[in-house]
């Protein structure tokens, strides 16, 4: 008996994690595989209006008064690292 719903369980594993999986590249798309591949993580942020979603992080965050901002989602790496539009890289300092 136990053995039977060790099998459902696993059943429902993969049938959640594919579901997951879809999700992330119909209704989300490719950009938010990459930053979890990179090692960063698809959060929800207030962003300038005319900013996009998985903006590029790497150049700066764009100042804008409260009531232009919004909700986007981006990429959210580690603190070494910036989203490039594609992946986490390390980030460097321009002289």
């Amino acid at each position: 008996m136990k053995l039977k719903f060790k099998k459902i369980y696993i059943i429902l594993a993969v049938i959640v994690g594919s579901g997951m999986l879809l999700y992330f590249l119909f209704f989300i798309g490719r950009p938010s595989i990459e930053c979890f591949v990179s090692g960063g993580n698809v959060v929800v942020s207030e962003e300038c209006r005319e900013s996009d979603n998985f903006k590029n992080s790497c150049l700066g965050d764009g100042a804008c008064a409260p009531q232009y901002r919004t909700k986007k989602i981006i990429c959210q790496c580690q603190s070494n690292l910036c989203f490039n539009g594609t992946k986490c890289v390390t980030s460097v300092n321009l002289p």
